[in-house]
């Protein structure tokens, strides 16, 4: 049987004789049948008790308080404040039922050391703890108190192998019970949810994967405000009898959560347990005239966990409120049902003839009270011209353009009546900024270009080099076009880059109707006249060999055959160490390195523009791949994707001051059917996890046992999820071991591979806990990722066909619409 759970307590060696008060609720050394009768009131008793020594941790508390706390007479006052009273002198435990007092050992009078640790020895399950010291009381508290006063202090202590993680979500909630020791989930344990004051609000037992699931649970918890109370949160216990009959209980508050607060993983969340509701107006145009009658169509829909709804109550009122002056327009909303169950209305506004210009704001109010209200659009009113003149400016040569140093613009300027605007006056300006580049045909290959060497760091995060810079080549230049309204100027020293850039070019001239007109055109420069794209397996390790693509394609997205590819290999290695920093906090300290593996791949692109790689790494860890491409005249395209290598090793991230870890889905946008796969980076050689799928509350949840050479999870998407979830992985790592080699005689022959991997692992991870710090305790970290779920099965295909492709002034057309479902 092994040892009872101890308490530390330091003893300095003032005083010869020391008392301590124990009392234990809800005893764990209770027959079972006893715990069950008096289980409904234990968490009442535990929160009683929980915000008792909170509030009695302050140094003052309000007289009248301590009367009904304290069974006994409170100290007497002698000074001029008659409301408070001392919290050090008064003792929580005197003449409460239940209570053991034992002695602590005296210190010997010889013996030199200033101080000694013993343990209080505490059976399973909460406990408040007091000492009472009358030589502290005698040198601390004021001596008109009498020559017999006491200074008490107090805490409380929870002995538990048992650890409850809670989820609480809009339409429903989730509790998951595992052990401290080696972080399994368990079985069989019943789950209770309190308020603050202890009143049951729901109950639960967690299945084979220690998981229940709780129903009707508002996801804002009650308020209290109650003397001395503060804060809303649920009271979360679990209690389970282990295979030696000890009823063993742990509890947790659902607004404990320093450390992974939902703004650390930016995502929305939100405690108002009504359903979000999206609402939009369409417009038949957004740009009027005063005394012009615009018609709008309004949708509404609210956010489930089954996806779009229908809300319960509509919006009854559509305000439209110009945005300058605050003059507002309301009219009645009438609402009908469609045949496939959607909610909509119409509307129309006619804007007055002496209306306001400026833009003007949609709003639908009164579906939950007073000051509710969804924006739904905009619409501007404005007293505009036509314009006289039109045209085009760009790039003379209409070819790509490939490392160039100068590029010819041309601009062409019209009457919209017909006719050439000969010789007016323009002016030219142009700048050069970066450009992300995307193929939709291609949208799992990377196309960006790769990360700068930097010297070692020691920022701690893996920061990439800002690109979003932009460079003027021209400001202004002067043109006159000529008797056919063209003209031409060239753009000298265009900068070059090493990836894809936009040339963006504007011509500004005055319209003869009183406006001055701009136009404008982006262009492309490319570096090469192909470009490079390389995809990766995913970021796990293959267990023999890494296998990836190098992609060559032309500027058009079209593949690219016999182009001759490179890649490269580059290790970014991340040493992580914990230092300590004054007041006896902790921080990481990371330094990330380079290192060159040379090529490991090259050849020529295929007929489809793809160079099928694999290769053996022997750097474990982050590696980026960097694929060149060259054209015909010697210019170069480069990009780059990461891939981590976990062969030979276990991935290895740097440590952060909190407990929030990356989760990194090896795509955004899945299908349904697809299988989607993350990748958890997390600082645990072997973990057990809780994938949890979100939005609106939990919608699945699985238990995975997590290896640190294959940090993956696997999830299949199903159909009901688009368009969008969150998943969360949940990793637990339990308390590390001493696992000494004679271990194997005493427990290890019963289980070799479980020795084994703890020897082998634990045993050498293992560092004995001190006064000040324990790093073999247990851990957990929590990563947060979103999904893109297609919503093809939502979808209805809309074809608009004309009979002609141009007609006549005041001609009649006649036009077809298809509308097909996603079944065909």
């Amino acid at each position: 049987k092994e040892a009872p759970a101890l308490l530390p307590v330091t003893l300095r060696n003032v005083e010869a004789d020391l008392r301590v008060q124990g009392l234990q609720v809800g005893s764990g050394g209770v027959p079972a049948g006893k715990v069950s009768t008096l289980r409904p009131q234990e968490d009442a008793e535990i929160i009683a008790w929980f915000r008792k020594l909170q509030q009695y941790d302050s140094t003052q508390v309000e007289r009248s308080k301590a009367r009904r706390d304290v069974k006994g007479p409170l100290p007497k006052v002698i000074d001029s404040d008659k409301e408070y009273v001392q919290s050090r002198m008064l003792s929580l435990l005197g003449g409460q039922s239940g209570v053991r007092t034992l002695d602590l050992p005296r210190p010997a009078s010889a013996d030199p050391r200033p101080f000694e640790v013993v343990g209080i020895p505490l059976g399973a399950g909460f406990h408040v703890v007091e000492i009472a010291s009358p030589l502290l009381g005698a040198a601390l508290l004021d001596a008109r108190h009498g020559a017999a006063r006491t200074m008490f202090v107090r805490t409380s202590a929870l002995v538990t192998n048992l650890g409850v993680h809670f989820k609480l979500g809009r339409e429903n909630a989730l509790a998951w019970v595992t052990t401290l020791d080696r972080g399994l989930p368990v079985a069989g344990a019943r789950v209770r949810v309190s308020d603050c004051h202890g009143r049951e609000l729901a109950t639960g037992t967690t299945d084979a994967q220690g998981v229940a699931r709780i129903e009707g649970l508002s996801s804002d918890p009650p308020l209290c405000n109650g003397p001395g109370e503060g804060g809303n949160a649920y009271f979360v216990s679990a209690r389970h009898q282990g295979p030696d009959g000890v009823q063993d209980m742990a509890f947790t508050w659902s607004d404990w959560q320093r450390g992974i607060e939902p703004w650390r993983f930016n995502v929305p969340t939100s405690n108002d347990p009504r359903p979000d509701e999206r609402a939009h107006t369409i417009f038949d145009r957004t740009l009027l005239r005063a005394g012009e009658t615009v018609s709008m169509k309004h949708l509404l829909r609210s956010e489930t966990r089954g996806g779009f709804g229908v809300p319960e109550a509509a919006p009854d009122t559509l305000a439209i409120t110009h945005l300058g002056s605050g003059q507002q327009f309301t009219q009645a909303l009438v609402w009908r049902k469609t045949a496939t169950g959607g909610r909509s209305a119409h509307s129309s506004f006619a804007v007055p003839p002496a209306a306001k210009l400026g833009v003007y704001e949609v709003e639908l109010r009164g579906s939950r009270g007073e000051g509710y209200s969804l924006i739904t659009g905009q619409f501007r009113v404005e007293e505009f011209r036509l314009p006289v003149l039109e045209g085009r400016v760009g790039p003379a040569d209409k070819a790509p353009l490939v490392n160039v140093r100068s590029v010819p613009v041309g601009v062409q300027v019209n009457y919209v009546a017909g006719g050439a605007a000969a010789q007016l006056p323009v002016r030219v300006s142009a700048l050069v900024r970066s450009r992300y580049l995307h193929f939709d045909d291609y949208d799992t290959f990377s196309f960006g270009p790769p990360r700068v060497r930097q010297p070692a760091s020691g920022a701690g995060e893996e920061e990439e080099t800002a690109r979003q810079d932009a460079r003027v080549v021209a400001d202004k230049l002067p043109l006159t076009l000529d008797r056919n309204g063209a003209g031409r100027v060239t753009l000298e020293e265009v900068p070059r880059a090493g990836t894809v850039q936009d040339l963006v070019v504007e011509a500004t001239y005055a319209d003869p109707n009183g406006e001055v007109q701009t136009l404008r055109s982006t262009t492309p420069l490319w570096p090469a006249a192909v470009l490079a794209g390389i995809k990766t397996e995913g970021w796990v390790s293959a267990r023999q060999k890494i296998r990836f693509q190098a992609l060559a394609l032309t500027p058009d997205g079209k593949p690219a055959a016999d182009v001759p590819l490179q890649v490269q290999a580059i290790a970014r290695i991340t040493t992580s160490s914990r230092k300590r920093m004054v007041g006896g906090f902790y921080s990481y300290d990371n330094q990330t390195e380079t290192k060159d593996l040379g090529t490991v791949c090259t050849g020529k692109s295929d007929a489809s523009g793809l160079l099928l790689c694999e290769t053996k790494l022997d750097e474990p860890g982050e590696v980026e791949l960097v694929v060149t491409a060259r054209d015909k005249n010697g210019n170069t395209f480069d990009a780059a994707a990461s891939v981590w290598v976990t062969r030979q090793g276990e991935l290895w991230f740097g440590g952060e001051n909190h407990d929030r870890i990356d989760l990194l889905p090896e795509k955004k946008r899945y299908e349904p059917g697809e299988t989607a796969r993350l990748q958890v980076r997390m600082p645990f050689r072997f973990a057990t996890a809780l994938v949890a799928v979100e939005r609106e509350g939990i919608i699945d949840t699985q238990v995975v046992q997590l290896n640190g050479q294959d940090p993956t999870v696997s999830l299949k998407i199903q159909e009901g999820w688009g368009p969008n979830v969150y998943v969360s992985v949940l990793a637990l790592r339990g308390r590390l071991r001493e696992v000494p080699w004679y271990s194997f005689f005493t427990w290890g022959f019963k289980a070799p591979r479980e020795w084994w991997s703890a020897f082998w692992y634990e045993g050498k991870e293992y560092v004995a806990p001190t006064a000040l710090v324990d790093l073999s305790k247990p851990a957990f970290r929590l990563g947060v990722a979103e999904l893109k779920v297609g919503t093809r099965a939502h979808q209805i295909d809309v074809k608009v066909v004309a009979d002609k492709e141009s007609y006549p002034v005041r001609g009649k057309a006649q036009v077809t619409i298809t509308a097909t479902l996603p079944d065909g």
